[in-house]
């Protein structure tokens, strides 16, 4: 696996975006990036910043996917399902 972080952390957007990252200048937005490739850029950013990330995804699939692939790399990862809001009172 650390031929891929090498791949990743070589690419000529990883120092700025890595800086930004440790210097709080956040949020950040990401496209055009398949989803293996978002995983691995949310591992190597949270390797080397030493910081806790937060990704929002389009859909709950999506989250499901990349929760799963974060936990192949040895991350953590935590998944908050989405919810449905409910505006009426549902009290007795």
């Amino acid at each position: 696996m650390q031929f891929l972080y090498k791949a990743v952390t070589g690419l000529r957007e990883y120092p700025g975006l890595l800086e930004s990252v440790r210097k709080g200048r956040l949020p950040a937005s990401l496209s055009g990036l398949s989803h293996i490739h978002k995983a691995l850029l949310i591992s190597a950013l949270t390797a080397d910043s030493g910081q806790p990330g937060l990704v929002i995804t389009a859909d709950e699939g999506e989250a499901v996917r990349l929760k799963e692939d974060l936990e192949v790399m040895g991350k953590k990862a935590v998944l908050y399902p989405a919810r449905d809001f409910t505006f009426r009172n549902l009290t007795g």
